[in-house]
């Protein structure tokens, strides 16, 4: 799923298809957490926010000393889904580093997409 010097598909895109069809459940855990999207897609906003409607249950988790003076985690909670902001005080950027997202909730039904770098 993670574009690499083979080809593939952009994880960014296959992710977002993810959300734009989930019907369960929505977990995406990231290091830095923006509000991606460009003028032919919805942006990460406006696709939880559809999920949410769908009653799709949504959450984030992110590093809280590298989101927080952005505006998406705040945006995001108001969107209705849970937002996770991670600290740790031993260094300036180490809560976390995972770059994952799970779909679905029952096994029939998950997808998992991730990135280890």
């Amino acid at each position: 799923l993670i574009r690499g010097g083979g080809g593939g598909e952009p994880a960014a895109a296959k992710i977002f298809d993810y959300i734009a069809n989930e019907r369960e459940l929505v977990v995406l855990t990231v290091f830095s957490l923006r509000n991606i999207g460009n003028r032919d897609t919805p942006s990460l906003l406006e696709l939880i926010d559809a999920a949410v409607k769908r009653g799709v249950l949504c959450a984030v988790m992110t590093d809280k000393k590298q989101s927080g003076n952005n505006a998406f985690a705040p945006a995001l909670a108001d969107a209705g889904c849970l937002v996770y902001e991670v600290r740790n005080d031993r260094g300036p950027y180490n809560a976390m580093h995972c770059k994952d997202a799970l779909f679905g909730a029952t096994p029939a039904n998950m997808r998992v997409v991730t990135d280890a770098t």
